[in-house]
C-alpha cells in the first residue's frame, strides 16, 4: 500500500465478513498522495476485499498527525491525530467509513 521509506512499517492484519475495504493513509510527511504534484500513480492506499474467512491483510505505515490549514474551519486545532482510513462496502448495504485513530 505505501512505498514511503522514511515511515515506520506496519503490519495490518483484520477480519471483516465479506466486504470490500477502501483504505487510505498519508506518507510520513503528514501529506495523501493527492497533494503531491506530479505524482504519476496512487501510494498510501489500496482496495481490497476479504476472503471467505472475512481475513484482509496490508503492509503501510504507522500514521503520522498532520496540519489542518488555519483557514479552515477547524483551523483552531493544531494538527488531525494520526489515523488511517478504512471504508466499507457490501451490496445492500450503506457504505461505513472510519477513521481509526492510532
Amino acid at each position: 500500500m505505501s512505498h514511503d521509506q522514511n515511515g515506520e512499517p506496519l503490519l495490518a492484519i483484520c477480519t471483516v465478513l465479506d466486504v470490500k475495504i477502501d483504505i487510505w493513509e498519508t506518507d510520513s510527511s503528514g501529506m495523501y498522495d493527492v497533494q503531491h504534484a506530479g505524482r504519476e500513480k496512487p501510494d498510501g492506499r489500496c482496495i481490497l476485499m476479504s476472503d471467505e474467512e472475512g481475513k484482509f491483510w496490508f503492509k503501510g505505515i504507522v500514521p503520522v498527525p498532520y496540519p489542518i490549514p488555519h483557514d479552515g474551519p477547524v483551523g483552531k486545532l493544531l494538527s488531525k491525530p494520526s489515523h488511517m482510513h478504512f471504508m466499507f462496502e457490501k451490496e445492500g448495504w450503506d457504505k461505513f467509513k472510519i477513521a481509526a485513530n492510532s
